[in-house]
């Protein structure tokens, strides 16, 4: 997911959109899938969505058909051609006209891959990449009133200088 500078919106919004969630009893915050369990058919493989809800509390969702591409997980390791070949078309199609101030996750390997990786992608396709990387509750954090240091965004691989003015600003 593509999202523009974060906004401050109502923080009862966010809380809104959680709460399903929150109310099952089921999930938890260490689970990359923890909305799954909530739900008994959660998202569509080919085009996800379930995450624009949340973001839209927080920021513009810029639509992509790189949403529900695989980053290469532990291909990085394994097989690593296969691994920037793929982190290499996703921060490359980032990079296109509708380009956003960051990329929002929920898997732990996609903002390991595309944070950690950029360089060697870019080196690969010949490109050079810089996107920022978010993971989702850092987002949601700061939506909420939380400073990018409450949030760890110091500890990112890729957080673009631009990308922290714009958050101070709106601070």
């Amino acid at each position: 997911m593509w999202t523009s500078s974060p906004r401050r919106g109502p923080q009862h919004a966010i809380r809104e959109q959680l709460r399903p969630c929150i109310q099952c009893g089921t999930c938890t915050g260490s689970c990359p899938n923890a909305f799954a369990m909530c739900y008994a058919v959660f998202d569509d493989p080919e085009r996800p969505t379930s995450m624009e809800p949340l973001i839209e509390a927080a920021a513009e969702v810029f639509p992509w058909k790189m949403g529900a591409r695989c980053c290469g997980a532990s291909h990085m390791n394994t097989k690593p051609d296969v691994g920037l070949t793929l982190v290499s078309s996703i921060l490359k199609d980032a990079q296109g006209a509708d380009a956003a101030d960051a990329i929002v996750t929920v898997c732990p390997m996609c903002q390991m891959n595309l944070e950690a990786y950029q360089k060697q992608a870019g080196e690969k396709s010949g490109a050079a990449f810089k996107a920022t990387v978010l993971y989702l509750p850092q987002l949601l954090g700061m939506a909420m009133g939380l400073s990018g240091a409450d949030v760890g965004l110091e500890l990112n691989l890729a957080v673009l200088s631009g990308f922290r003015e714009g958050c101070r600003a709106s601070a």
